[in-house]
């Protein structure tokens, strides 16, 4: 099954937006995954994670470090992730 992923630091943004599709795609039948993830450290760690759960479509965030949570802070922003993922996943 197809999965959209939301990727921000800050979980308050992410549940809200999570619910929201939800209650969007049920009104339209649509049966979707919904994974949201605090920002990964590493770059690369993205690749795995959109090839295990079939992400098919990317929600994030352009200020990955403003939130205060548990995992690290990030030394990215938004743009600078989905440069990477276009280089690595050209098809995605």
């Amino acid at each position: 099954m197809p999965a959209i992923g939301i990727i921000d630091d800050r979980m308050d943004f992410r549940t809200t937006l999570k619910r929201r599709i939800v209650l969007s795609l049920k009104k339209q039948n649509l049966n979707w995954d919904i994974i949201d993830i605090y920002p990964f450290e590493e770059l690369q760690d993205y690749v795995t994670w959109i090839k295990q759960f079939d992400i098919a479509m990317l929600i994030l965030d352009e200020r990955l470090q403003e939130g205060n949570h548990e995992a690290k802070n990030v030394n990215y922003n938004g743009s600078k992730l989905i440069e990477f993922i276009r280089q690595i996943l050209p098809e995605f």
